[in-house]
C-alpha cells in the first residue's frame, strides 16, 4: 500500500517542481563537490540550495 501512495505522490510532485524532476543523490554530491573544489573558493556567507527551484517559487509567491 505504501508503494502505491508513492507511486501516486511522486508524478505529482514532478509538475510542482520547476524542473519537473524529482532531484538525483548527485544534485547534492555536485553541490557538496564545488563547495570542497577550488572553485568554490570565493564563495562565502550563502546557501547553496538544491532543490529544482522549489525555494524560488516559493519566493515569488510571498512577493505578491
Amino acid at each position: 500500500q505504501m508503494r502505491s501512495v508513492v507511486g501516486e505522490f511522486l508524478p505529482q510532485l514532478e509538475k510542482e517542481v520547476p524542473m519537473k524532476r524529482i532531484g538525483k543523490t548527485t544534485d547534492i554530491a555536485h553541490g557538496a563537490l564545488f563547495l570542497a573544489s577550488d572553485e568554490s573558493t570565493y564563495v562565502a556567507g550563502t546557501d547553496l540550495v538544491i532543490d529544482g527551484g522549489w525555494s524560488s517559487q516559493l519566493g515569488s509567491a510571498s512577493a505578491h
